[in-house]
């Protein structure tokens, strides 16, 4: 179980982003051999990165948006989403467009807007989530619309914000939010108007109401909203007086318990029936609850927290994992607690930590998937730990690291504040090759 609305996260840093002579037509191994070296990427500074996890915790695609707009891509291309013109997948980034301003991945499809607001689609289209008017694969960015301001995917649906505050929307249908008999939309169709944000499967208004829709028809959930956090079949909302509010049915919209008040973020993660929660205050308190299976809450007990707990203050971020938690102060301190079975707390073992624990210094921002973590430095170093995924499909393991490797400079390792209370795990893993064949996007 994930919150399914995900807030980007802005980055300033270096990544290997690139190769030589790379165009939009891309470059690299699309043969999937994973033995075959290329030359060492271009750096760039990059304002977003982002992946898509399929079955299981393996990392399936990655895609990088360079501060100069140009957007990177490298990983599995079965579809098409890397927007090459082939399907072979790319053990290095590849770029694919210039002068974009967002970009967002769905299952297997890629999105981007650039400059001039316009959308561009591809990937798989199976669902006609590309909006070009079939249910045909493009290996190719298609043109999509004029004047899109911010894109939403969710698997095979597609959300845009156009123009003055519409919603416009396409592709799978099967939860019934488009006009009634449509299974499957291929093209953009407007589902309102006077929205100020999209947050999927609803939509805040200019007036601040949140609308949840059934067969294209809008429905008032409540009203005095900013932010919404759908939650497999749990609605959370923080108003505009900050408090946070969590909804137990959906199905009747009843209002349950007012949870935290003067919050500023929520996060939800773990698997059905073991859900744990997060929220952050304006004034950067972290409070935690729900199942404390590894104390990844905070708390000394693996007991289940029941209300939110404090476990912090000074915190700037914080981002859960599947079953791990971590936070970023205002000193630039990374800590993390919780499971380290693949070495995601960056304590340079797999010993996990009951409480949080500082672990990095100097740390800008965070990015967490499952058992990976990507962690900013402010020099613009960009670090992966953990279980980073792979984009071969053999039965080997690839990119565990429990002392979080540099993508800029593969030969260097984060500094570790505090290690864990074991020896690292001997994977037999030859570092020196990993990163790109992990889907980090550099051989």
């Amino acid at each position: 179980m994930t919150v399914k609305r995900i807030a980007a996260l802005m980055i300033s840093a270096v990544l290997a982003a690139g190769m030589a002579g790379c165009g939009n037509s891309g470059s690299g191994d699309k043969t999937g051999n994973k033995n075959k070296k290329q030359s060492e990427p271009d750096l760039s500074a990059v304002k977003f990165i982002d992946a898509e996890y399929g079955g299981g915790f393996r990392g399936e695609f990655w895609a990088a948006l360079a501060d100069n707009g140009d957007l990177y891509m490298w990983g599995h291309n079965e579809y098409g989403q890397l927007g090459t013109g082939d399907t072979g997948e790319f053990h290095s980034a590849v770029k694919v467009m210039e002068d974009v301003t967002k970009m967002e991945l769905g299952a297997d499809c890629t999105a981007a807007i650039d400059k001039n607001g316009t959308l561009y689609m591809w990937g798989g289209n199976s669902y006609g989530q590309l909006g070009i008017g079939s249910t045909e694969a493009s290996t190719k960015p298609q043109k999509v619309m004029d004047n899109v301001s911010d894109v939403v995917i969710m698997d095979e649906t597609v959300w845009a914000l156009v123009g003055d505050n519409e919603v416009y929307v396409w592709g799978n249908n099967e939860d019934n939010i488009f006009k009634a008999d449509t299974d499957v939309l291929t093209s953009p169709e407007k589902l309102t108007d006077g929205a100020a944000e999209i947050a999927y499967p609803y939509v805040i208004s200019t007036e601040g109401s949140l609308l949840g829709f059934k067969e294209g028809e809008p429905n008032e959930v409540t009203a005095g909203i900013k932010k919404a956090f759908r939650d497999d079949d749990t609605l959370y909302t923080i108003t505009n007086d900050d408090v946070l509010v969590h909804w137990k049915s959906l199905g009747t919209y009843a209002r349950s318990e007012n949870l935290l008040e003067n919050a500023r973020d929520f996060r939800a993660d773990g698997l059905k029936g073991n859900e744990f929660y997060g929220a952050l205050s304006n004034d950067g308190v972290l409070y935690m609850w729900g199942r404390n299976f590894d104390h990844r809450c905070g708390a000394s007990s693996d007991d289940p927290i029941l209300h939110p707990a404090e476990v912090m203050t000074n915190v700037k971020q914080f981002e859960l994992g599947l079953d791990s938690s971590y936070a970023v102060d205002n000193d630039g301190i990374l800590y993390s607690w919780g499971q380290n079975n693949v070495g995601q707390l960056c304590n340079g073992t797999t010993q996990g930590f009951d409480e949080p624990t500082p672990v990095m210094s100097d740390v800008s921002k965070i990015r967490v998937w499952s058992h990976c973590i990507a962690v900013i430095t402010n020099d613009g170093k960009l670090y992966i730990g953990g279980s980073a995924g792979r984009i071969d499909n053999d039965d080997t393991d690839h990119g565990q690291f429990e002392t979080p490797i540099c993508v800029n400079d593969k030969s260097k390792r984060a500094d570790i504040i505090t290690k864990g209370n074991s020896d690292p795990a001997d994977n037999g893993l030859d570092y020196n090759g990993l990163p790109g064949e992990a889907g980090f996007g550099v051989e």
